[in-house]
């Protein structure tokens, strides 16, 4: 062996081993500031995972349920909470949305986003989520069907909606035609940001 790699050998064996350092989440979240998207949806439009890596946006969990009883983050939640998300469908289960509204006689929630639109994640957390007043979570699993729809997932539900902006909320009922077939008939349509505090009045708005 040439006494130049002895001398490399020597030099790692006197060099101190370093222990890995904790995740600095501060620093993390400040180095990984995302770039807005395009209305078209392109861009970077991620956020920090704890292991360095980058994760899209609509990874984030807001709390609310959805569908199966899973929350948004994928985990599954049981007992009451499971109870609660019968009547919280994404938009790819739509027919069984409208199903269970007009079988249980509920009204029919729809909030229209994309994963790029800053005021829908704002509303997924300050208005639907764990963040707004929780007498809007109240009021739907008591009296309405809650859908999810990313209008870039479901293009053609979108286009029958008419919607060509998000955030946008639907409020209406459910009728089956002589076909068999269920039928959604908005009544009302919310469009931009709306808190809790709006969102919750219209909710309990009897007409």
């Amino acid at each position: 062996m040439s006494t130049q790699i002895k001398g490399l050998e020597s030099a790692a064996a006197e060099q101190p081993s370093k222990k890995s350092s904790p995740v600095d989440y501060i620093s993390l979240m400040a180095g990984a500031r995302p770039k807005l998207a395009s209305l078209t949806g392109t861009g970077s439009d991620r956020s920090a995972r704890a292991d360095g890596t980058s994760a899209p946006r609509a990874e984030i969990s807001t709390g609310f349920l959805i569908a199966d009883g899973r929350n948004e983050s994928g985990s599954k939640e049981s007992g009451s909470e499971q109870k609660k998300a019968e009547f919280r469908f994404d938009a790819s289960k739509f027919d069984d949305a409208k199903k269970a509204a007009f079988t249980e006689k509920r009204k029919m929630v729809i909030d229209a986003g994309a994963s790029w639109c800053l005021n829908c994640r704002k509303m997924d957390n300050e208005s639907w989520g764990e963040k707004g007043d929780p007498k809007v979570r109240e009021e739907l699993d008591k009296n309405y069907v809650f859908v999810k729809l990313d209008m870039d997932k479901h293009e053609e539900l979108a286009k029958e909606l008419g919607i060509k902006s998000v955030p946008a909320v639907f409020i209406g009922s459910v009728t089956k035609n002589a076909k068999g077939e269920y039928e959604f008939h908005p009544e009302k349509r919310l469009n931009d940001y709306r808190d809790s505090k709006s969102i919750l009045a219209e909710l309990q708005k009897k007409e």
